[in-house]
Order: C-alpha cells, then structure tokens, then sequence
C-alpha cells in the first residue's frame, strides 16, 4: 500500500503535524516530494486568503475602521505569477509557503481602529492587560468626560513582493556605498571577509514583509533556500511564518493592541480588548483551519 501524500493528510485535517514534518525534511528539491510539498502550501495559503476576506468584512461590520481602506487586502494581480517567477530565477527560491503566499496575495495592510467606551474600561479584566501605563486607581479613574478612547488593532502588514524586494535592493545598495566609503564596523568587515562574502555583488537573501519584532529588526521572509517555510520572526522564540499567520488570524493575535486617548501614542494600556472574548468569537468563528 503506498505511503499517503503529505497532501492527503492535510487535506483530512492533519494541519500542524504535516508542517512540522515538512518543515523537518529541510530542503526538499526531489519529485514528487517537491510538488506534493507545494500543493500543502497552496491549500494552506488559499484558506488564509478567504480567511482574510472574511476577518476584513466583519471588522467592517463591527465597526473597525481602516487607516489605508484602499489597501487593506489586495488579491493576486495579473502579472504576478510571472513576475514570482522571474524573481526566483533571478534572485533565487522562496520558501514554498512564501511563493504560495504571493499566489494567492499581492499585500495585505489590515490595522485598523475602533471607537470604545468608557464603561468598557469601567468593566475591563485587568488579566487582559499586559503593560498599563497608569498604576493604583482603576483605569476608569484616569479618564475624563472629554477623552475619546480608541482601540487600536496589532494587525498585519504584508507589503507585494515587488515592495519588498524594491527596499530589499536599495538596503543593499546603501550596505555597498557604506562599505566602498568605509563606513562599515569592524566586527561586520571581518565577518564579510571571513565568509569570504563580497558585498559589491547584489544579492538578496531578505525580503521585508513592512512589519518590525520588538527589538525593532524587520520582520521578513528568507531567500534562496527549497525549504517548506521559514522563520519570519524572532521575537523571544522563532517564529514560523505559517505559525505566524494561525497566531494572528486563527488565535486572534491581530486583534491584541492597545487603547489610547484621543491620539494613537495617547497610551492608556497594551493586551486585550475590553470585550475580546465576544469580538473574538464574532471575527474567528467559521474560519478555515490550517
């Protein structure tokens, strides 16, 4: 009896421990492993697109208003798959979740804010805040008649791929003026010249997603490696990318953020909503798993 696909199983549902197991094999170059591999990263990348079309429009419903409206999911575009495609031959191989990614999405900017009440402080869970920024009195009592409180998403920023690789190239450009000037610190110099690593010869082996980890470092994608998907962030542990986007969109991460008072940086406190348990049964509920 032949051995059932990794496609086969994913379809039937086995999601987390066929990534785990792809993800362990490494570079995965040899047919049909190769396909079968890319076919589980297409199904995956799929469901997150509907995934996304329906987070979007019931944050609409329930009132979240969008900085950039016009940009807040964009599908695939016309050209994409050949530009994707030129882009791997000329730069080099995606993970197959991130070439799965950019076949299915051109970018996604999805913050947004909502207006919140003053009772729903008065009412808040104070095991939903993870840094407050007054300490003593309830939050309430910090407030006043005149303070417009706004609930301001974590979200998810996406740029396209042309996107990335545009600030992609012109970091590196700007590392081969710095390194032509010598401008350049020693402990990377000497690292470049150990690894014999010429830094006049472009390449890329990084592509910004338009999102940054705690430490401020970009958060992106790896290139030029056949694996099944890669790490996008290294905030405290790694972060796989499709880990990344079940945290986000299946656990509800995109909705962790912050209140502020009457301007975004007015902070008030970090976590949870003041009502994220229904919020979150209202965006979550009928997603695809993945």
């Amino acid at each position: 009896m032949p051995e059932e696909s990794f496609f086969s199983r994913y379809l039937a549902g086995d999601h987390q421990n066929v990534w785990e197991e792809l993800q362990a094999l490494g570079e995965i170059v040899e047919q049909p492993l190769r396909t079968d591999a890319l076919n589980v990263a297409r199904e995956t990348m799929r469901r997150v697109k509907i995934n996304l079309e329906m987070i979007v429009h019931r944050l609409k419903k329930l009132g979240f208003q969008f900085s950039l409206s016009d940009q807040v999911f964009v599908p695939v575009q016309s050209h994409t798959l050949q530009f994707l495609n030129d882009f791997e031959q000329r730069w080099g191989t995606l993970p197959f979740s991130v070439r799965a990614w950019y076949e299915y999405v051109h970018s996604v900017n999805l913050f947004a804010s909502k207006p919140i009440s003053k009772d729903l402080i008065k009412s808040l869970d104070p095991t939903l805040i993870a840094l407050g920024f007054y300490s003593g009195s309830p939050l309430f009592d910090y407030l006043s008649n005149n303070d417009e409180l706004l609930w301001y998403m974590q979200g998810i920023t996406f740029l396209s791929l042309s996107e990335s690789l545009t600030e992609a190239l012109e970091s590196k450009k700007k590392f081969q003026q710095d390194w032509a000037e010598g401008k350049v610190d020693d402990w990377t110099r000497n690292y470049c010249l150990k690894n014999k690593i010429d830094p006049m010869i472009l390449t890329v082996d990084f592509l910004p997603v338009g999102m940054a980890m705690s430490t401020c470092e970009p958060m992106g994608f790896e290139v030029g490696t056949a694996k099944a998907d890669c790490v996008i962030s290294h905030d405290d542990d790694e972060i796989r990318f499709v880990d990344f986007l079940r945290d986000r969109l299946l656990l509800g991460g995109l909705l962790h953020g912050h209140c502020a008072r009457n301007q975004q940086y007015d902070y008030l406190y970090i976590g949870k909503m003041p009502n994220h348990p229904v919020v979150i049964s209202e965006i979550l509920e009928g997603l695809l798993l993945f």
